[in-house]
């Protein structure tokens, strides 16, 4: 006999049922960072908040590659390419901020995307995945490590 794990099913709902009004990400077990119920304001690229959240980015692309500084080129922000805040999604009290910020980042012009939660009393950090948006092509052919080929610009380039 197969022992089913049916966790999953309580994270659902019927097809032929209605979806309650209250339903979050949440409920539904979607990471914050991913999240599409929560509503962007948009925040001009020199905005405290959107620069902040660009720095915070770019340190840990920065952390992320320090364990292969001879072959990866430390990273440096060429432009923030757009900024938002994101409301909390459903009434509740809370005590963090989150931004959508996307990136354009030098020498290699690569683009990234995080979200980054502020807490008022905590250091800032990247929430969930950070996301690649632009490809690396073989700008990043010195590293083998699937998910350091994402942040990684040689500094050795082919040609």
């Amino acid at each position: 006999m197969f022992n089913i794990h049916l966790d999953y099913l309580s994270l659902g709902l019927s097809l032929f049922g209605a979806i309650p009004d209250t339903r979050n990400c949440q409920d539904a077990d979607v990471a914050d960072g991913i999240c599409v119920c929560r509503t962007q304001t948009e925040l001009l690229s020199d905005h405290p908040v959107a620069v902040q959240a660009a720095r915070v980015v770019l340190a840990h692309i920065n952390h992320l590659l320090k364990d292969h500084s001879a072959l990866c080129n430390k990273l440096n922000l060429s432009r923030i390419l757009s900024a938002h805040q994101l409301s909390a999604g459903a009434p509740k009290k809370i005590s963090f901020n989150d931004t959508l910020v996307t990136i354009e980042t030098r020498p290699g012009l690569a683009k990234f995307e995080a979200t980054i939660r502020t807490y008022k009393d905590k250091k800032p950090t990247v929430l969930g995945d950070m996301s690649r948006t632009n490809l690396y092509g073989h700008t990043a052919d010195c590293v083998t490590d699937s998910t350091l080929r994402n942040y990684c610009y040689c500094i050795k380039q082919p040609g």
